[in-house]
């Protein structure tokens, strides 16, 4: 039996009712698009130094352009080759993937970044709509503003959106399904299991997606809303099984030990520990570790406070969204900043919504100046990260005058794919012309479950036989080397590999700026 809802706020109508969603005044709406356009800016920002568009961003978002042009030739993942995450990203990225073999592959992975733009601006728009869902006119427009200001501001999504990563991808389709979930005050049929599919495909990204699984089922099971609750599951398992199962079913044990058994047992790569992850995960690393702490811990109180007052069900479920997020990610075993990312949404959303409810409940003044007090400190501490980070980005020159180097049909060996892709050098892997699209990731996954205490480079490398034995392989088989330095510096090979590489091959070609360094090597007869 379904219970009537929770006590919700004061509202100057709302969707699915005659009054309709309160309007934003025009000053809102300036600011709103004024921070709109400083979200753009600061993501595309290093887009406009030499090369690097089409050059070198990141290490994962080439490996997830990659294995889109292995499932575009027929490859499957896990059982044709390694990946660690759901795969997801390669049905999403297959349109870009057929760009790359039309136009070249710095072009397929370029347009990957400009959609990314997309998704920020659709994530901004959910975040809005969240935060402002239901409140009056004045108290809609501060709650909106805040949570688009500290979106816009936060450093963890700007870093994650600046090209094609895997957690702005899973907020988007996550804030989607609880966006739909809330549309109106009784979850509807087809709501339900359009929300549970919308989480399937955020959950078949990146696993992290089960975070907000795990927060809605929650929600509804509080509620005690069951139907709602078995549609959520029925399009969760129908969209689940069409996304995953085609590429599990051929290998199930290798699916389970590289997407989840390798992620469980990392080694402390990327290593951000204590109060200074916590202080980089909610976006606060501009200040002192335990200001960050404060920050949040008043944040958490004040929206505890509205929460308790009003039981407004976007408050609650954003809180817990956060308190799970920073539970998990401080507990993963690495980390690194686009981590963070997935905090961006539920923390702006977390604000922005205490400080409209406090301005639409309370008839004193303190809550919602506390929490405006905590949002402006907030919002300058992403600002100063955000320009921290922009200024480490420097110019490239131009990969792809050594792709012209390489004869058509060449076999050339990459150590790492995002040197490949930015050369428009990277090909599929073949029995002739072996490779791997992961190489760190394979070292990950046979040295999984990860229990020794040295370093991971590069003695995990040299200790891996089988990695050692592919390399050799490969370099066997090739007819150039794309290497971030010369054989002779590369720590991860072995002795014998760097001393024949450096007598096999010459070097061709060499790039040295600030921005990205690497060499092209030729076999010499």
């Amino acid at each position: 039996m379904r219970v009537p809802r929770a006590t919700r706020p004061a509202v100057d109508g709302d969707d699915g009712t005659p009054g309709g969603q309160a309007r934003l005044s025009p000053r809102s709406r300036r600011l709103v698009v004024t921070f709109v356009v400083v979200a753009v800016g600061l993501r595309v920002y290093p887009w406009f130094l030499p090369h690097v568009f089409l050059g070198v961003m990141e290490n994962d978002d080439a490996i997830h352009y990659a294995t889109a042009q292995m499932l575009l030739h027929g490859r499957l993942p896990y059982s044709d080759f390694l990946f660690l995450q759901p795969p997801g990203i390669a049905v999403l990225l297959l349109p870009f993937a057929g760009l790359g073999e039309l136009f070249g592959h710095p072009v397929g992975l370029a347009a990957g970044r400009v959609a990314m733009i997309g998704v920020t601006l659709l994530n901004l728009r959910l975040v809005a709509a969240l935060a402002g869902r239901g409140l009056r006119a004045g108290a809609r427009g501060a709650s909106v503003v805040t949570a688009v200001a500290l979106y816009a501001l936060m450093p963890d999504a700007v870093v994650a959106e600046h090209t094609v990563m895997l957690e702005p991808l899973t907020t988007l389709f996550c804030l989607s399904s609880l966006t739909l979930l809330l549309r109106h005050p009784h979850v509807s049929r087809r709501s339900a299991l359009v929300a549970g599919g919308l989480l399937a495909v955020g959950a078949s990204t990146k696993l992290f997606g089960a975070a907000y699984l795990v927060v809605i089922v929650g929600w509804l099971l509080l509620r005690r809303d069951l139907a709602a609750f078995r549609r959520l599951a029925g399009g969760f398992a129908t969209v689940l099984a069409v996304m995953v199962l085609p590429f599990v079913v051929p290998d199930p044990a290798a699916a389970w030990h590289q997407v989840v058994a390798t992620q469980l047992a990392r080694p402390p790569t990327g290593a951000i520990t204590g109060l200074e992850r916590l202080a980089n995960m909610t976006g606060l690393s501009a200040v002192p570790p335990p200001l960050a702490v404060v920050l949040v811990a008043v944040l958490f109180l004040v929206a505890a406070a509205c929460a308790a007052r009003t039981s407004d069900d976007v408050l609650l479920i954003s809180l817990a969204l956060v308190l799970v997020s920073v539970v998990a990610l401080g507990r993963a075993p690495s980390y690194y900043q686009h981590y963070g990312a997935f905090l961006a949404a539920p923390l702006a959303v977390l604000a922005g919504r205490s400080i409209g409810l406090g301005l639409a409940h309370t008839r004193t003044p303190g809550r919602p100046v506390l929490a405006a007090a905590v949002a402006c400190v907030l919002a300058l501490s992403f600002t100063g990260s955000s320009i921290q980070e922009a200024r480490t980005w420097q110019a490239q020159g131009d990969s792809r005058l050594a792709g012209a180097l390489v004869p058509a049909g060449s076999c050339v060996y990459y150590q790492t794919t995002f040197l490949a892709v930015a050369a428009d050098l990277f090909t599929v892997p073949t029995r002739s012309c072996p490779g791997l699209i992961d190489a760190s990731g394979v070292v990950l996954s046979d040295q999984s479950p990860w229990t020794s205490g040295e370093p991971y480079v590069p003695n995990a490398y040299l200790q891996d036989a089988p990695w050692q034995s592919q390399l050799r392989r490969s370099i066997d088989a090739a007819g150039f080397l794309v290497l971030p330095t010369a054989p002779s510096g590369i720590r991860e090979w072995s002795p014998a590999t760097r001393f024949r590489a450096q007598q096999d091959f010459r070097p061709v070609w060499e790039m040295r700026t600030p921005g990205l360094s690497w060499q092209l090597w030729q076999r010499r007869r």
